[in-house]
């Protein structure tokens, strides 16, 4: 089992990103820990049934250009768990800035301008 199987927090920030988010954190996780855990795996539909897609086709050898797969450690996972929590925390400021921003919208001040 994967060491972030039953990692919830984990799991709600995976689903929250958009496809571009998910395939980065699916790079980082699989460079970093060799596999990804069942949640965060690509799937695709069959009807009504939900098969994994094979992930044979990319290796960890040609993630990391040719070098030894990189094995992991402490020090690697606590540095992956700083870059996910440094992107949260840029993912949360962005959008703080785009409510501040949508808020400015509805100043009356502002709409008083416009109407100039």
């Amino acid at each position: 089992m994967h060491m972030l199987e039953t990692n919830a927090a984990e799991r709600e920030y995976f689903e929250r990103q958009n496809k571009n988010g998910k395939a980065a954190w699916r790079r980082i996780v699989r460079v970093t820990t060799g596999d990804l855990p069942s949640w965060a795996r690509v799937t695709t539909r069959t009807g009504d049934a939900v098969e994994p897609r094979s992930t044979d086709q990319v290796t960890t050898k040609q993630v990391t250009t040719g070098d030894e797969a990189i094995e992991p450690t402490p020090q690697k996972v606590e540095s992956l768990r700083e870059f996910l929590a440094r992107r949260r925390a840029e993912q949360a400021a962005s959008q703080a800035v785009h409510e501040v921003a949508g808020e400015a919208d509805d100043d009356d001040a502002l709409n008083t301008l416009a109407d100039d």
